[in-house]
């Protein structure tokens, strides 16, 4: 009976890591293409359920964007969040990830580095401000300061196992284009 019941536990154990490898699989298959910025005025290819590029230069970091719809899309990629404003409009534009996947980057992070964001509509700039760690139940940290606002946000710390009980929010303002 000892026998039977850890195979059953063995067999479960490996379903549950395939799958995890497997989303972990699929989110950088999602990214892999991902080119640096091409020349001002150069048009933007986008894969197929991006809108964006998000490029962090200092960390050497580029990723897609999705419009998120439903939860499972954070795996693909970074997300907006409904709601919020889009790159270059008035208001903050919120995007999401999970740190265990996309936003990992986040850890390096320092006020002061440019993130920029390449849509069908341009591309933008933003310095960074401020990076946070909250509470998970602190709305006010996804409050706009700035008339033209990018906040990505991801849970924290880092390397924690299971459901983490702060995020890292990181603010940037936008800068005008010369």
């Amino acid at each position: 009976m000892r026998s039977i019941l850890g195979w059953i536990l063995l067999s479960g154990g490996l379903v549950v890591a395939a799958i995890g490898f497997c989303d972990a699989g699929a989110a950088w298959w999602d990214q892999y293409r991902v080119q640096p910025f091409g020349a001002e005025g150069e048009s933007l290819v986008l894969p197929s359920g991006f809108t964006a590029k998000l490029s962090i230069p200092r960390l050497d970091a580029a990723l897609y964007v999705v419009d998120v719809k439903r939860a499972r899309d954070l795996r693909r990629g970074p997300g907006y969040i409904t709601g919020s404003a889009k790159p270059g409009q008035q208001g903050n534009c919120i995007i999401a990830g999970h740190r265990d996947l996309h936003f990992r980057i986040l850890k390096d992070i320092r006020v002061g580095d440019e993130i920029d964001i390449q849509t069908q509509q341009g591309r933008f700039k933003y310095r960074v401000s401020s990076a946070d760690v909250v509470n998970a139940t602190n709305r006010d940290s996804l409050r706009g300061v700035y008339p033209q606002q990018l906040t990505l946000v991801t849970c924290f710390p880092f390397y924690y196992i299971g459901t983490a009980p702060q995020r890292f929010v990181v603010r940037a303002y936008r800068l005008q284009p010369s």
